[in-house]
């Protein structure tokens, strides 16, 4: 978890503007003890501000992370499990890693695909993407929603942050109730995205990318659950070798991490079954 924020097409002085991201940083301390770094340009009047918790290479992994020019920062809230596989690819193709972080492929492979690379990324992410020779910002959520992201078009400029209330702290915008997200909590029990309990910020969908520019905002889903079609001629046995894999596989990249890793047990079939996976790839029990 790591807590991450930025500004974009911002009208604020470079000072201020600079203060605002360590401000909303600070407001989200408590989600990346690890390490508070930020990166601003004025102009274009845009910034990116990070509190990191490290889980992979921890020295070399700070955060905004960039390309080999510069032209282009990331912040990635989250986990790339397929991120070695990338990298191959990429350093195939000329790319030159300064780290072995598993966020630095995705600035890579942003230069390559654009908006197209997050079809390619598996993890729980949510990220932010300051493409300085296009004047662009790109932010994305993953697929199931794992990770949050807020998104509030000010008189400052676009703001977005991991929580809201960096957003308050940061002075872009008043902590005012949304009516529409009360009503849609006592009514359902949760606040669907778009909706907020904020007025004048919104949670960016699941499966979604938002794409700021010149040519203005938009917002498009990237990703969408597939169901494949039944096989009749599968037997059961065939089906529970499968999943077994699958969550076999699944376990085996959620414990890639360079610090100790562990779970939480509820006691449900899940959580053990979770459990037994791990320990047995750990030759733990």
């Amino acid at each position: 978890m790591c807590g991450i924020a930025g500004i974009f097409s911002s009208n604020l002085p470079g000072a201020e503007l600079a203060r605002a991201l360590e401000t909303m940083n600070a407001a989200q301390r408590h989600r990346g003890p690890d390490q508070s770094g930020a990166v601003w340009f004025d102009p274009p009047g845009a910034g990116l501000a990070c509190a990191r918790l490290s889980l992979i290479d921890l020295e070399g992994g700070r955060q905004p992370i960039a390309n080999e020019d510069e032209t282009i920062h990331a912040l990635v809230n989250g986990e790339i499990y397929n991120h070695r596989a990338l990298r191959e690819s990429l350093i195939s193709r000329g790319h030159r890693f300064r780290s072995a972080s598993d966020d630095e492929a995705v600035v890579h492979l942003y230069e390559e695909s654009g908006e197209a690379m997050l079809e390619r990324l598996e993890g729980m992410f949510a990220l932010a993407i300051l493409d300085r020779r296009r004047g662009r910002l790109l932010l994305a959520r993953d697929g199931p929603g794992m990770k949050p992201l807020y998104v509030a078009q000010t008189p400052r400029g676009l703001a977005f942050a991991s929580e809201a209330k960096a957003l308050f702290a940061a002075g872009l915008i008043a902590p005012e109730p949304n009516l529409e997200g009360l009503d849609a909590y006592l009514t359902a029990g949760c606040v669907p995205a778009p909706l907020s309990m904020f007025r004048g910020v919104q949670k960016l969908r699941a499966g979604h990318y938002l794409s700021a520019g010149s040519g203005g905002v938009h917002e498009a889903a990237f990703w969408r659950p597939r169901y494949r079609r039944e096989e009749p001629s599968r037997s059961e046995n065939q089906y529970s070798e499968e999943l077994e894999g699958l969550l076999a596989r699944t376990v085996r990249s959620h414990l890639a991490a360079d610090v100790p890793v562990g779970l939480f047990l509820s006691g449900g079939w899940d959580s053990s079954l979770v459990s037994t996976l791990a320990a047995q790839q750990r030759g733990v029990g």
